[in-house]
């Protein structure tokens, strides 16, 4: 006899929030009666606060099917206008969870009211079609199934019932000022600014710290993209009435930690994979760019002055070879806008997530490779093994010897300071680069770090003592290695460039048709770069799938004599199964 099983699965219906002032319910009302249909197959479970029984706590009901909804319809009148809750409460939560991909917003225009294009509604699309108003239609009814239709095709378009995740940015702006003249009600203040100025409202606050000053904002990317289309028009200061230096996406590396106890010596080593090997640093100091010379009667014939390491004796063909390379990146960084100098290495993005100006060209494989060696090398320095690591993961530990720790360690890479000497000896003018330096910044992670923060003495302990202590015992090595270490001097030599292409375009100024033919990267691609990324975007999955090390060690505690069994793993994060 053969018993055959069969499960069926089991859809959830979307769920619909109804956002509307009160004298627009009959358009509520009108407007579920069109959805009954959807609601008795079980494909729609509608909700408005019309539902909140007697004695429940009205607002704390409205702002959770608010956060649950998958849909959420604003029915749009000059009364949503100026209602102030409708607009500043549960449009402004809406358009958040529109923005970060969880929800989808749709206005519903119910009746004819000026304005709602130039809002931030205008980037929606909106029904019944072309946004014509409800209440101006003929046949109403024929408004209401031309919505349902509406409803029914995102319904349908909504990949597994979700919409796809937007690419989210961390950017710092850096303002001219002291520290002490930008309180939390200023940079709060900024933050309105600009949400109101690119209407995205997903823009907020993460860090300050001094040099001039640099806030640190996380957004999406559009967002961003708004932002600095506002920056590039030179139009960011005068909204913000502030003086700005620079906005940027810096070069970038996320490494997870965690540090937990497993219950037997088994578990110690069965519950991990085999560690994946760290890379051991570089030997050889690549040569270093001092700047660039070209006769006076030919500024087209310039070329590279070179200086070199100690023990690195440069052959005639590294130069040629190094000369060549080096202008490819010159006339990369010529013709494209510093935004697209910014990389950060991300899993399961196209070309490991390089801007699509940089994507084939040689610079825009080397950074890639430099911000998998930042990776790596964070991963290294946290082995607690021995060095450094022990003594970090001995202080995170002192007193909290035991305690779960879960949480990502960001260390970005950003230009710090570079200045230029302009001479002319022998005929040639030769321009030298002085003070130049790149700077290592480590920040908190908010948006990772919050969704693992359950418990909630644990996200203070973290902040406290696991960023702290990373910011004193590693970061410093970090510094060392890019400004001096063999495995940056690549980064180093990039820099140098970018510092030599914006003399080239403050000098040239109109000249530049005459430097450079093309307004495009296309003539600079390289044979073999998207095979490049594509390898260094597997070797940094593996790098966090697996984890840097899985490093297990067994204590006894000297007062009970008990056997502790700890595992500390860096680097490694569950990708999903698109990923195996």
């Amino acid at each position: 006899m053969r018993v055959e099983s069969r499960t069926e699965s089991v859809v959830r219906p979307v769920s619909i929030f109804f956002s509307y002032a009160h004298r627009d319910q009959k358009f509520r009302e009108e407007l579920g009666r069109h959805l009954s249909f959807l609601w008795r197959s079980g494909a729609v479970d509608p909700w408005h606060d019309r539902k909140i029984s007697a004695g429940e706590d009205w607002a704390g009901e409205i702002d959770r099917h608010l956060r649950e909804a998958d849909i959420i319809l604003l029915l749009v009148s000059a009364d949503f206008a100026d209602s102030d809750y409708c607009w500043d409460a549960e449009m402004e939560t809406a358009i958040i969870r529109h923005e970060l991909g969880e929800a989808t917003l749709v206005p519903v225009i119910v009746r004819p009211v000026e304005g709602w294009q130039v809002s931030p509604l205008g980037r929606l699309q909106a029904l019944p079609t072309d946004g014509k108003p409800v209440s101006s239609w003929d046949d109403k009814d024929e408004a209401y199934v031309d919505v349902v239709r509406g409803i029914k095709k995102i319904i349908k378009d909504r990949p597994n019932n979700e919409r796809d995740r937007p690419s989210m940015v961390k950017w710092t702006l850096q303002i001219s000022g002291d520290l002490e003249n930008y309180p939390q009600d200023r940079i709060h203040g900024l933050s309105r600014k600009l949400r109101k100025a690119t209407d995205h409202l997903y823009i907020m606050p993460v860090d300050v710290e001094q040099g001039s000053v640099r806030l640190t904002y996380l957004s999406t990317k559009a967002g961003y993209e708004a932002v600095r289309r506002l920056y590039n028009q030179g139009q960011l200061e005068e909204i913000l009435e502030v003086p700005i230096e620079a906005i940027d996406t810096p070069i970038g590396a996320t490494v997870r930690i965690e540090a937990r106890t497993v219950s037997s010596e088994a578990e110690l080593f069965s519950t991990f994979l085999t560690p994946a090997p760290i890379q051991p640093e570089k030997s050889i100091w690549p040569p270093f760019v001092m700047g660039l010379s070209y006769p006076v009667e030919n500024f087209l014939e310039l070329g590279f002055l070179l200086g070199r390491h100690p023990d690195h004796q440069l052959e005639q063909s590294e130069i040629i070879e190094l000369q060549g390379r080096l202008g490819r990146y010159l006339n990369t960084m010529l013709v494209v806008s510093g935004e697209n100098l910014n990389v950060n290495l991300s899993p399961g993005q196209v070309w490991g997530g390089l801007p699509q100006p940089l994507r084939g060209t040689e610079l825009g494989r080397d950074l890639l490779e430099q911000d998998l060696e930042l990776k790596r090398q964070v991963a290294r320095l946290l082995y607690p093994g021995d060095g450094l690591g022990e003594r970090f993961w001995s202080a995170v530990e002192q007193d909290d010897f035991g305690r779960e720790i879960d949480t990502f360690l960001r260390v970005w890479i950003v230009p710090d300071r570079a200045a230029v000497h302009e001479g002319t000896e022998n005929g040639r003018v030769q321009v030298n680069i002085e003070k130049m330096k790149l700077r290592v910044l480590c920040e908190v992670d908010y948006a990772l770090l919050g969704s693992r923060d359950e418990r909630g003495e644990k996200g203070e302990f973290q902040q406290d003592r696991v960023i702290e202590t990373f910011r004193t015992t590693i970061l410093p090595e970090v510094q060392r290695a890019v400004d001096t270490g063999p495995q940056f001097g690549l980064l180093r030599q990039i820099y140098s460039v970018l510092v030599l292409s914006k003399w080239i375009k403050d000098r040239a100024g109109g000249a530049m048709g005459s430097f450079i033919d093309s307004n495009d990267t296309k003539k600079f691609q390289l044979e073999g770069a998207e095979e490049a990324a594509e390898r260094i975007q597997f070797e940094y999955e593996e790098l966090i799938r697996h984890g840097g090390f899985h490093y297990p060690v067994r204590r006894v505690d000297s007062e009970t004599g008990v056997v502790i069994h700890r595992v500390y793993v860096v680097g490694a994060i569950n990708l999903g199964p698109d990923y195996q």
